[in-house]
């Protein structure tokens, strides 16, 4: 999944007293998504669990931490960290992190990826039994929000492919999405209330449309274009990484040192046509609070 953040100039607030909204600053810049997740056995209580980062333009920290669960409660208790320097790269890269699984049973392993500054910019996770026959359970990858801990600086490695003897346990395709949410969308994007930006005006449907490319997993990017011609800002088309899981659409707008944003929708049908409602917030204290529900079809 890619952040080519450059978001569109409607969402951007100018902030009373000159402060600038930091989307575009967000927007300007690209982290690295998880691809990948799959975690290898190296023979008795030793794995590795090796994450695949996309291209990215900014340096960022990658967080590994493992949680064992109990099979009669089905409770996590986190039992190891590991932090990971993770710095630019002009390509698709592979991280092998080893650590060690004493008890037999099942463990979750929670891939997060931040900012230098702690902001959270994409996560997954798999699960896989210590212990058990070759050959075992593979595990879907969902997103999370659990914290890592400890710091390790490690040099990236070219994507491996287990020896001979060794056991591979990894996260298999999800069923793809359905209904299937690929392609061209067009709808319109309406504030609901704003405060501290006199310049956004509520009740004013804005056209808007998105391209949206996921993969089988449900993960991907959308080309996103919102026409603020009639509040004086026509806008540029940016791209956002994008998550499908049930009926529900994320995109993975990351957040800054003074401001943040969500935006999300609901998928569903209606008769032969498809319709993605949501909702978007923006946030810059002390002053500044927008909000706004969108609706696309297709």
């Amino acid at each position: 999944m890619r952040v080519r953040l450059m978001l569109i100039p409607v969402l951007l607030v100018a902030v009373a007293g000159g402060l600038a909204c930091g989307h575009a600053a967000i927007l300007s810049k690209k982290y690295p998504m998880i691809v990948s997740l799959n975690v290898t056995s190296n023979g008795g209580t030793l794995f590795t669990a090796n994450v695949g980062l996309s291209a990215h333009t900014e340096d960022a920290i990658l967080l590994l931490s493992l949680a064992s669960v109990d099979s009669s409660t089905g409770s996590k208790t986190q039992v190891y960290s590991k932090e990971v320097d993770v710095a630019s790269s002009d390509r698709d890269e592979s991280y092998q992190l080893p650590f060690s699984a004493s008890v037999q049973g099942e463990y979750i392993v929670t891939s997060q990826v931040t900012s230098l500054d702690r902001h959270l910019m994409d996560s997954a996770e798999t699960t896989f039994i210590a212990g058990a026959p070759e050959g075992s359970t593979e595990a879907s990858t969902t997103t999370t929000s659990e914290a890592a801990t400890g710091s390790t600086s490690i040099s990236p490695v070219p994507p491996t492919t287990p020896s001979s003897g060794s056991t591979t346990i990894s996260s298999s395709a999800a069923t793809p999405p359905q209904p299937n949410v690929n392609g061209h969308w067009t709808g319109n994007f309406t504030y609901t209330s704003v405060h501290g930006a006199p310049n956004y005006k509520t009740g004013m449907p804005l056209p808007m449309t998105l391209d949206i490319t996921l993969d089988s997993q449900g993960r991907g990017e959308t080309v996103m274009f919102i026409d603020g011609s009639a509040m004086g800002q026509p806008g540029k088309p940016g791209t956002v990484s994008a998550s499908y899981q049930g009926d529900t659409l994320t995109f993975t707008i990351p957040s800054g040192k003074d401001y943040s944003a969500t935006m999300s929708g609901q998928v569903s049908s209606d008769g032969s046509q498809l319709v993605i409602k949501g909702t978007y917030s923006y946030t810059s204290p002390p002053s500044v609070l927008m909000t706004a529900e969108w609706q696309v079809t297709r």
